[in-house]
């Protein structure tokens, strides 16, 4: 699996977006294993996480799984 996470987690400097606050991003890429429904599927997650008062962290996740053995892999597989 690969793994990217945004190091610093800073308030933007655009007046347009200040109020989101401090924000984080984690993104993943990785394989299943091929003991599975379908084997050597894929999955992509993704996390952004902002503070826009003391005291309140909202969030937004997403994991998708497409692709593995007979199935496509392309963007709109992803995308659909």
């Amino acid at each position: 699996a690969v793994w990217i996470d945004r190091k610093a987690s800073l308030a933007p400097e655009s007046d347009l977006l200040s109020w989101i606050g401090p924000w984080k991003l984690n993104l993943f890429l990785g394989q299943l294993e091929e003991e599975r429904a379908i084997p050597d599927a894929k999955i992509i997650g993704m996390r952004v996480s902002f503070i826009p008062v003391e005291r309140l962290e909202i969030g937004l996740s997403r994991i998708i799984m497409f692709g593995g053995e007979g199935k496509s892999e392309n963007f709109s597989t992803v995308w659909d």
